[in-house]
Parts: structure tokens; C-alpha cells; sequence
């Protein structure tokens, strides 16, 4: 009976020493891939990111699709625009794309068409990286806007608190000193907000911004600066982004702020992360289709969370909070504009 045994317990062993090194490789870490070497992937932001860096974010995720694509090696580069053009001047170009809207322009016409991703990500998301038709820049993560304030805040202008949209124009104040008076804006913005902003109030930015109720400088300054404007207490209301719901969110943690309401606006975005192929050498292409794959699966999206984003995928990464929220208010419905 002891010999049986031994026996059986020997076969797997006598089983393992005829395979193949390809098949071991396969069976205790992964899939060999099809082509072997390093592709470089450009990260080129066009939007505050949320909690931390997207550029950390990918090379996470390549570090984990190395793992099931032995021999691949995904080099991340992160780089301003100018950087990215600078490049391009010189003749050089990336295998794997990262990019935001105003970006794509430079290198659309290098971009190879992608596989159907359509039951990866949400429709709306889908066809804002379509170019005739074509879906040549896959979205991978996505930000949103929201209105921002305390109940502090809006108790200062004498209102009461309740629904954003309607406390957004009525917030504005003087404070008055011995020997000046300060004028404090109802509501305040960056310049990439207008496009929300417009899609939300049917009153226009200019008269409002005329009569004191708007930040004046709505159309020259940054999302930062607009941030900024809101903390320093020039505005009442912020029209802010993700990333200044964690900003605040800290700030309360600090005791620089009482409390935070946070109103999303889930009409429309164009805070999108997007993916897009530039190789054309059939096995570095096939290993970069991959991980644009893998990059939308349920299992990454779902890591979005890791750096305060949300899914382009529809997948619910939050279980509460303000992100929460946001996550809530971002869906089908969504007008999202397209890249090209």
C-alpha cells in the first residue's frame, strides 16, 4: 500500500520534469508573451488627478500585467506637453499613449484602431474615443465636477442651507471694516470649469461675473487657483473637481474648515483618462492590446480607487463618501465629449 502511494506522489513530479520551460513559467507565474522587451508608455495628464498620481497608477498596473506576460516589460514615462512635443520633434514616439483631451491631436494619426472594448466600458465613455467611427483612445478612468461649500459658509451669507444649485448665485456679501469693505463672491471657478458650468445654469457667466456674483477671474485662472480663491474665503462656493474633494476633505481634517457639502453635477465630463496604441510591429501591438485589456478589466477599475478616480466601466469602487457621491452621479447619462 506504501508503495502505491509513493507512487502517485512521485507522478506530478515525473509529470513536471518533461515539460517545457515555457509551460512551467506558465503554470507558476504566467502567460510568455508574445513579444519580448520593453514598450514604452507615455503618461501625459490634462487634469488634475485625485488622491494620488496616475502615472503611480499605471506603473502598479504594469508591474501586475508582468507578471502574466513574462518577457514584456511596460517602461512608464511621465511628461508634461511640452516634454511630449519636444519628443516628437525629435522623432521619437511611445508604444502605448496616456493621455487627456487636448492632447490627442498631436498624434491621432498614428494611432492604430483598438480591439472592441464596448462591454468593457460605459457607452457614453466608449464613444467619446471613437474618430470615425473607430475607437482609437480607450477611456481607462474618469473625473467629475461638483459644487463645493460649508454650512458655515452659507449660514455667513445668511441662507439656509439646502440645495447648491439654488444657493449658488445668492451667496455673494460685503464684509464691512473701519476703513474698507470686502466683497466676497457667491461663487468661484476655473477656466476648464465654463463647459460645466454652462451645462448646469441657464444664466450666463459674463453678467453674473459684471454684477459681483461670479469670481471675475473665472476665465484666466486654474482649477488650483480657483481652489485657492475658495480657501483664502474670496468665494462662498467652489465649482471644483475630485481632487478638491480631497483638498477640502483635508482641510476639515485640519480644522481649516468646519465641514464640507459636496453637491455633485453628473450631467456632463471631460476630466477622461484615455488609452491609445501607436505601435504598429504586429507582436509589440498584440502585447500592447493586451494590456489595454487588462487595464479595463473588473479587476484594475476597480484599483481606480487606489488614486481617488473613478471607473470608466460603471463599476461602484466606493462604498461611501463624498467620492461615493460623485461615483453616483457619473453614469450612462453622462454627457461625455469626445477626445477627437
Amino acid at each position: 500500500m506504501g508503495i502505491i502511494v509513493l507512487v502517485f506522489l512521485l507522478l506530478p513530479v515525473a509529470g513536471f520534469m518533461v515539460y517545457k520551460k515555457d509551460d512551467l513559467e506558465k503554470y507558476f507565474r504566467g502567460g510568455r508573451a508574445e513579444y519580448q522587451g520593453i514598450i514604452t508608455l507615455w503618461n501625459v495628464d490634462g487634469f488634475e488627478g485625485g488622491s494620488a498620481s496616475r502615472s503611480s497608477f499605471l506603473e502598479r498596473v504594469s508591474r501586475l500585467f508582468e507578471k502574466e506576460n513574462i518577457g514584456a516589460f511596460i517602461k512608464v514615462e511621465n511628461m508634461t506637453e511640452d516634454e511630449m512635443l519636444a519628443n516628437l520633434k525629435a522623432g521619437i514616439y511611445p508604444s502605448l499613449f496616456s493621455f487627456s483631451k487636448g492632447s490627442a491631436g498631436y498624434l491621432k494619426d498614428k494611432m492604430q484602431v483598438l480591439p472592441d472594448l464596448s462591454k468593457s466600458v460605459m457607452t457614453n465613455f466608449y464613444s467619446s474615443g471613437l474618430l470615425g467611427g473607430k475607437l482609437l483612445a480607450c477611456p481607462w478612468a474618469a473625473g467629475g465636477y461638483a459644487l463645493l461649500t460649508s454650512s458655515e459658509r452659507i449660514e455667513a451669507a445668511q441662507k439656509e442651507v439646502g440645495d447648491l444649485r439654488s444657493l449658488a448665485f445668492e451667496l455673494a456679501h460685503d464684509i464691512s471694516y473701519k476703513k474698507s469693505t470686502k466683497h466676497i463672491y457667491s461663487l468661484t471657478f476655473g477656466a476648464k470649469a465654463i463647459n460645466a458650468f454652462s451645462r448646469v445654469f441657464d444664466k450666463g457667466a459674463e453678467s453674473l461675473a459684471a454684477s459681483g456674483v461670479i469670481d471675475k477671474a473665472y476665465l484666466s485662472q486654474s482649477t488650483y487657483e480657483a481652489y485657492e480663491s475658495y480657501a483664502l474665503e474670496k468665494a462662498m462656493m467652489l465649482l471644483g473637481t475630485h481632487r478638491d474633494i480631497f483638498r477640502l476633505e483635508n482641510r476639515v481634517m485640519m480644522g481649516k474648515e468646519s465641514d464640507l457639502i459636496v453637491q455633485p453635477i453628473g450631467e456632463y465630463t471631460d476630466m477622461v483618462c484615455y488609452m491609445s496604441i501607436l505601435a504598429t510591429d504586429p507582436k509589440i501591438k498584440a502585447v500592447c492590446e493586451d494590456f489595454v485589456r487588462f487595464l479595463v478589466s473588473e479587476s484594475m477599475q476597480k484599483d481606480l480607487a487606489r488614486i481617488g478616480l473613478l471607473s470608466v466601466s460603471g463599476a461602484k469602487i466606493y462604498s461611501d463618501g463624498n467620492m461615493k457621491l460623485l461615483e453616483d452621479a457619473i453614469d450612462q447619462s453622462t454627457k461625455v465629449e469626445n477626445v477627437f
